[in-house]
């Protein structure tokens, strides 16, 4: 008897410490979310509390619940407990007050804004894989998304993935691309080569893209879209691409593709948290995800920014806005810590000065990759918010 007495007592006290922990690695990432200069956890608390805000929310609630159960259950170490009811008890109401901001923000957008939203079913869409082209590293291949309901004349949107210009494919968010396909449009996704620390491609991805933009341009028909109503959007990397080729096809510094076939004009981009200006990621000095973003521009660029200047000006949207550029939706989190969002924000007032209509969402407390969770609150605000946007411009 006394041996499985104190056998529990162990086992209690490890429960207590790791129920403990729990209980502070809660707090320390929600904390994160409205303190982002918390170190360490203000720079990826977003990746978590914001993008799966329906899951985390329901967390808190359960532990706050369950840590109030246990401060009665196991009265031998009651103080222990009531501290982490304390804490859990904060976790808890921030996470609320965060759940109700993010809501609120997108609401004001005209979006439902619900925060347990449910998926969509995209199990009828059809895909299919074709190359589009072919470099020195092989077949450069795109994925086609489409209902095949018999409906002509559907627009059109190409897909560009992120990944910071080093790693992803056209396998990324391949869930947006199916809803975009549900509702009515034929989407393209594409892939391109990707730069690595022996490899820099700045100089030619976006030329790359412009023969996945020719070839959608001649074979959206074929799998019932209208050319004539074309989008671009990509996330992360794939939106400084979605910007770039955009506004360049737009204001004619890019006319034809390599084999003279003419490009078609972009009605609108929408895209979410783009690297706007490449030295800014270049440039990232955030304690966790700056050494990262660093990385990944000195691997796509191949040089710093004082090594050649006008290399990083060629591949920036801010450099490349005109006033015939596309309508831009710009769909970002507040606290990005991977891609600065302050030249996102230049971006937007350098469209407005131009009259280029611009919209952008700004999501408080929110990090890179804020939409991630499928399904989820701020995935189908980015959903509903860019159709609505191409719908505008058809």
């Amino acid at each position: 008897m006394e041996t499985g007495n104190k056998l529990m007592n162990v086992l209690k006290i490890i429960l207590a410490v790791i129920l403990t922990a729990i209980a502070v690695l809660m707090l320390l990432f929600t904390a994160g979310t409205v303190f982002p200069a918390l170190p360490a956890f203000g720079s990826v608390e977003g990746f978590v509390t914001v993008a799966f805000i329906h899951l985390w929310l329901p967390l808190s609630i359960v532990f706050f619940l369950g840590f109030l159960l246990l401060s009665v259950w196991d009265r031998t170490r009651t103080k222990l407990y009531l501290a982490d009811l304390a804490m859990v008890s904060v976790t808890l109401v921030i996470t609320a007050v965060i759940a109700i901001v993010i809501s609120g923000s997108v609401k004001r957008f005209g979006v439902s804004g619900d925060l347990f939203p449910s998926k969509a079913d995209v199990s009828s869409v059809i895909t299919q894989t074709e190359v589009y082209t072919t470099s020195e590293l092989g077949d450069v291949e795109l994925n086609i998304y489409y209902a095949d309901d018999g409906v002509k004349g559907k627009p059109v949107v190409l897909y560009f993935h992120g990944g910071g210009w080093i790693f992803g494919d056209k396998d990324n968010k391949a869930y947006y691309s199916k809803v975009f396909a549900k509702n009515g449009y034929v989407v393209f996704s594409a892939d391109y080569d990707l730069s690595s620390e022996d490899r820099h491609l700045a100089t030619s991805t976006e030329t790359q893209l412009l023969e996945a933009v020719a070839w959608v341009g001649n074979h959206a028909a074929y799998y019932g879209g209208d050319i004539s109503r074309f989008y671009l959007t990509g996330g992360s990397a794939g939106g400084n691409l979605a910007l770039e080729v955009a506004y360049k096809i737009n204001a004619g510094v890019y006319k034809t593709s390599s084999d003279g076939t003419e490009l078609p004009l972009v009605d609108a981009v929408s895209v979410t948290f783009p690297a706007a200006s490449v030295e800014d990621v270049y440039r990232n000095d955030d304690l966790i995800l700056g050494s990262t973003a660093h990385r990944m521009a000195a691997a796509y660029t191949g040089c710093s920014p004082e090594e050649d200047p006008a290399l990083y000006e060629s591949i920036d949207p801010v450099c490349s806005v005109t006033s015939l550029a596309p309508p831009t939706l710009l769909f970002l989190g507040e606290g990005d810590t991977l891609v600065p969002p302050g030249a996102t924000f230049e971006l937007a007032e350098l469209l407005s000065r131009q009259r280029v209509p611009c919209r952008l969402i700004a999501v408080p407390f929110g990090n890179h990759m804020l939409e991630m969770a499928e399904g989820g609150m701020l995935c189908n605000a980015y959903l509903e918010t860019t159709m609505r946007w191409f719908d505008i411009y058809r």
